[in-house]
């Protein structure tokens, strides 16, 4: 049997350059999409990721302030 999905492009959450967050031993970490994200997410494609608006809800949810990250 043929495996045609080996052609398919990969779809991932977000692009690259796009910041994201995820959560790490209880805490939230900010990144920016690139190609090492995009392995760490074939190797675990179930992992959540949040934009900075979830991220930043559930902080404030929790009563911790969330703030924007600077590459200043």
């Amino acid at each position: 049997m043929m495996d045609l999905t080996k052609n398919e492009p990969k779809i991932y959450p977000f692009n690259e350059g796009e910041e994201y967050w995820t959560v790490y031993k209880g805490r939230l970490h900010i990144s920016v999409w690139d190609d090492e994200s995009e392995v760490l997410h074939d190797e675990d494609p179930d992992k959540e990721y949040y934009t900075y608006e979830e991220a930043d809800e559930m902080a404030r949810l929790n009563g911790i302030p969330l703030r924007p990250h600077s590459y200043e």
